[in-house]
Parts: structure tokens; sequence; C-alpha cells
């Protein structure tokens, strides 16, 4: 998933910590921007990257994800630059501030939040100290001038719009580092619920402005589905609350909100 979206991951003094996403037609929802869930999978990269120097000699998960979307026009990459609100004994607090490339304007703004865990036995302790030099590390092509829809892809399959029920099976390409579900398509799937059964009640396409999601458990049997609920409407827009459930374990793995507008 990571290589389709061709990250590339920036790490320096001068510059900080920075991430990179482009952004094809592939990667863009019914409003025309990148897609939340999608901006929150580069969140997770970049803000765990900061988090990672606080909390080694440790290994960390994710604990929440919020992405608020500004600016609906993108003309370029979108860049995400992180830096610590806060890191204490058991969590480390991120926010990223994701802007266009091209234009410089705020496209989202995204805070994350990540727990202390035991570090996995095959995974080495990250460094405390940011490199002098800037290095880049490229998940995929950087720059691809496509990349596959990642829903598609990954195999998502809407059972029942009307109820927000999307279901996706265990694999490799939606894994992360620990063989469970990668913490961006835990957003994504949580978008897509929403966004359907947002769609289903009005009669016409609508796409998620905002995200957040709450993570309560790793996803490690599948399959994966959602359901989601209408919360309120408030203008234009519509808020859900969306369960996403490992089917194989009957755990709980997360509980998302999603508010989502007309297209158009």
């Amino acid at each position: 998933m990571l290589r389709d979206l061709a990250l590339q991951l920036q790490r320096g003094v001068e510059i900080g910590d920075r991430i990179v996403l482009p952004t094809p037609v592939e990667v863009r929802g019914p409003l025309g921007w990148a897609r939340p869930g999608i901006i929150a999978t580069a969140v997770d990269v970049v803000a765990a990257s900061v988090a990672l120097r606080s909390l080694s000699p440790d290994w960390l998960a994710t604990s929440e994800i919020s992405v608020h979307t500004h600016e609906r026009r993108q003309s370029g990459a979108i860049v995400g630059n992180a830096r610590r609100l806060r890191s204490g004994r058991t969590t480390a607090v991120i926010e990223v501030e994701l802007c266009d490339e091209a234009t410089g304007s705020r496209v989202a703004s995204s805070i994350a939040t990540f727990v202390r865990i035991a570090r996995p036995d095959d995974t080495e302790a990250a460094p405390v100290e940011v490199p002098t030099e800037t290095e880049t590390l490229e998940f995929g092509t950087a720059g691809a001038d496509q990349a596959p829809a990642i829903q598609r892809t990954a195999g998502v399959s809407t059972l029942d719009g009307e109820h927000g029920v999307v279901e996706l099976a265990k694999s490799d390409y939606c894994g992360n580092s620990v063989g469970s579900l990668q913490g961006g398509m835990v957003a994504l799937l949580i978008e897509l619920s929403g966004e359907s059964a947002a769609s289903h009640a009005g009669g016409a396409a609508r796409g998620a402005l905002d995200v957040v999601v709450h993570y309560l458990a790793p996803g490690t049997v599948g399959p994966y589905r959602t359901r989601a609920a209408h919360q309120r409407r408030l203008g234009g827009a519509d808020l859900y609350r969306v369960e996403l459930e490992d089917t194989g374990s009957g755990r709980l793995m997360a509980v998302g909100l999603v508010t989502t507008a007309n297209v158009g």
C-alpha cells in the first residue's frame, strides 16, 4: 500500500521530519482532493518517525489520528511537516501540517497520538537524533504519474451501502510491520464507510471532509468490516460514527467519526 502511494519520508536537521504524498486522481475522493484516509496514511508514517525517537528504545502503536481538510484545490503533491507536541512516559503526541507543494496553501491539519509498547524482537531501536544531513526514504516510485486506486487494489467491497458496511480481507498488501492491518487503511475503511452511508441517505454522492480515528485493537485475523450510524447534521455537513470490527477475532478494532459534504 505504501509503495503504491509513492510516499517520501524526509528527515534532517534543516527540514525536520517531512512526508511527501503525490496526489494523482487515483488517491482523490469524490470532492476532488486527496482522501482524508489517504492523508492519514502519510501522517501515520511521518508522525511515527518523530514519535519513535521519543519512545526509543521501545516501540509504538497508533492510538488516534485526526485529519481535518482545509483547501479543496490541490495543484500538486502534499507536503506534511511534523512536530512533537508532547512526549511523556507512555504517550507521544505529534502534529502534522499539510500543504500543497505547488502553492504552499494549507491542505489539512492532523494530530496523531501514539502509545509506548514493547519493541518486537525482530525490529531495531530507532535512532534518537535527527540526521545531520537530509535523508530520504522512498516507499515507491517518487513522483509517479499514476497509482492504483488503493481501495480497489486492496479488495475493499461494499456489502450494504445504506449502513456503510464495507469489508476487506486480510492481506500482506494492507499489513504493517507486525502483521496487523495498517493504520492508514483503517482510516480509509472508516472514511469509505461514512461516505457510503451518507451518499445512500442523501441520494447523491458525498465525500469526506474530516476523519477522526480511535484505534482500539490490532486487526490480526480478518475479514475487517465496518458499520456506520448517522449522528447529526449541521449546515450541509453530516457526521457519521463508524465501527470497524475484525470479524475473525470478534474484536472491535477502531471507532471513527466522519464528516461528509455534498459533491459540487
